[in-house]
């Protein structure tokens, strides 16, 4: 589908359906965005989720430099049945991260989770 289909304005932006998350051995997992600057458990990076199953939240956390980049108790959201679909968009240095219901196969009522600057 045309990136069009999901675009409000002319802003980078990455939507994703979240269609179900499930526990693997006993442990919670997450769907949805992950940037990061490296692969290396220390790198900075931002994150919005589907948490699931058994907490079925939207997640937003991230790992910076210091508080003024993120490094605070993740922002939880009430998510409610799948799917789900998670958003994130960067702007002028920001990156702000939403989620939204989903209405025939398409995203509906966005609410943000969380706004960081982005990492250079």
């Amino acid at each position: 589908m045309s990136s069009a289909a999901w675009a409000s304005n002319t802003q980078p932006q990455i939507p994703l359906q979240v269609r179900s998350v499930s526990a693997l051995n006993g442990v919670e997992n997450y769907g949805g965005i992950l940037l990061t600057t490296s692969l290396e458990p220390t790198s900075k990076f931002h994150m919005v989720a589907i948490q699931g199953p058994s907490k079925n939240a939207a997640i937003f956390t991230c790992q910076g430099d210091g508080p003024s980049q993120c490094d605070s108790a993740p922002t939880l959201g009430a998510a409610g049945p799948y799917p789900r679909w998670v958003k994130m968009v960067v702007s002028d240095g920001v990156v702000t991260m939403s989620y939204a219901s989903n209405s025939g196969g398409r995203p509906v009522g966005w609410t943000v989770l969380g706004t960081m600057a982005s990492f250079s």
